[in-house]
């Protein structure tokens, strides 16, 4: 009986043995599924953060494409501004040679006392004045009173005003 006791007990503990490795290999099985599924995890998470980068890379792309194309449009509208000022300064420039080129052949008439208003008879008075006081036949092209006894008379011709600058009274006609 004590040997069966002692046969019972070593195969008792063989079974507790083999309960054991079995255990053991249970959780060494275990943990591998825990780290298979850590892995499957971390899987998942670094294709959610790629997806997210790629997303991300996109959208960079379009801003940078739309940041060249504004960098485009600004050139080309600095381009054409620079065009058109060009072009309003040439076109100051031509202004402004047409006014001179017009008032090259006016004179400005102080002193003068003229009644009338209308623009007709004002030429026709100033046009017998210099014929009367400067003995000079000038085609007067338009005569317009500027204020009381000041008027600016517009000639054809430049010769013309010439004649009557070399024989003007100072005070009353001037360039």
């Amino acid at each position: 009986m004590i040997t069966d006791m002692k046969t019972d007990q070593k195969e008792m503990r063989k079974e507790v043995h083999q309960i054991r490795e079995e255990q053991r290999a249970i959780h060494e099985e275990l943990k591998k599924v825990r780290e298979e599924n850590q892995s499957i995890k971390n899987e998942k998470e670094v294709h959610q953060i790629r997806e997210e980068q790629r997303a991300i890379h996109e959208e960079l792309k379009k801003v940078r494409e739309e940041n060249q194309s504004i960098k485009n449009e600004y050139v080309q509208i600095k381009k054409e501004n620079e065009g058109i000022k060009k072009e309003l300064i040439d076109m100051k420039m031509y202004i402004e040679r047409l006014e001179k080129e017009k008032r090259k052949n006016n004179i400005v008439v102080k002193g003068l006392e003229i009644r009338e208003k209308e623009p007709e008879k004002i030429k026709e008075l100033i046009n017998s004045f210099v014929k009367e006081q400067l003995g000079i036949t000038a085609e007067i092209k338009t005569a317009t009173k500027l204020r009381e006894k000041i008027y600016v008379i517009e000639l054809h011709k430049e010769d013309d005003k010439k004649q009557i600058m070399q024989k003007r009274n100072p005070k009353k006609l001037r360039n």
